[in-house]
């Protein structure tokens, strides 16, 4: 252990004095110009060496700062991203929501008659009831037997008008009876709610009356009770036999009536008086 420690004193104290040697060459004479850069090149890769545990010692010292910065970093984008992605389905709802709105102002694109848009806020559940309640009511305008719309047809009628609020019979409720008629043929009929289902019959017809399957029946305008030339259903089935007098004939309302969310009330336009037509006086006044 001695000669060990001996040895490694006696080379230290050699190439110290070398390189007091060395220095005072390279300071006081010329005779290391040159070889002093083929020095240099040996001592760059001891030096780079020299430096590793000095660089990885700085790096492990900053990882946790970047560790964390990064950490920051990922969790504000994931925010944003989160943040972006509520914006865009809000934005695709806004859109849905202004198709749906377009297409049920739409039904009424071809009638001046005025609309006003209404919401559903409780559905019967009584399956031989048919009916829905609305929040519109006397203080906007509506009536009893006033016309409900859909983006698709007639949905109903109102049935009973509150200050606020108001009840709407589905047509096919059992106390529904829809004038309409074919737009093939003509065929002025009366179509009923069943009460069960969303189907509708035209009973009473002859088995010689010109009506077909695909038929669609549109509001006729008689009676007063329905404006003229709205959507209403459209002829499922046409079936004729010998032990019966009539036709049976079932139709599907074109309104979506199991998925009603929004619906129109509808007045009737009324008719045009022109202003310079005044009305005959009486021969027997003035």
């Amino acid at each position: 252990m001695t000669y060990g420690i001996g040895r490694s004193r006696t080379r230290f104290v050699v190439l110290a004095l070398l390189s007091l040697v060395l220095m005072g060459l390279d300071t006081y004479t010329d005779s290391l110009k040159q070889t002093r850069p083929i020095v240099g090149l040996i001592v760059v890769p001891v030096h780079l060496v020299a430096m590793i545990p000095a660089l990885i010692l700085t790096q492990a010292n900053a990882l946790p700062f970047d560790v964390a910065r990064l950490q920051q970093d990922y969790q504000a984008l994931k925010e944003h991203r989160l943040l972006l992605n509520s914006r865009l389905q809000r934005l695709e709802a806004i859109e849905a929501e202004n198709d749906r709105l377009r297409s049920l102002l739409s039904a009424t694109g071809y009638t001046p008659d005025e609309v006003l848009l209404a919401e559903v806020v409780q559905v019967n559940v009584d399956p031989y009831s048919r009916t829905l309640l609305i929040n519109r009511g006397t203080v906007e305008g509506v009536y009893e037997g006033q016309a409900v719309l859909d983006a698709n047809g007639l949905l109903g009628q109102v049935v009973r008008s509150g200050v606020f609020r108001s009840t709407v019979a589905l047509i096919t409720d059992s106390s529904q009876a829809i004038p309409v008629m074919s737009v093939r043929s003509g065929l002025h009929v009366l179509a009923y709610g069943t009460g069960q289902g969303n189907a509708l019959t035209v009973p009473f017809l002859e088995p010689t009356a010109n009506l077909r399957e695909g038929d669609v029946l549109v509001t006729s305008g008689l009676g007063q009770r329905f404006p003229k030339g709205y959507p209403v259903a459209r002829v499922t089935q046409v079936v004729s036999s010998l032990e019966e007098s009539f036709l049976r004939v079932t139709a599907l309302p074109l309104a979506q009536l199991d998925s009603i969310s929004e619906l129109l009330l509808l007045w009737p336009a009324k008719p045009v008086v022109p202003s310079d037509i005044s009305p005959k006086q009486d021969p027997s006044s003035g």
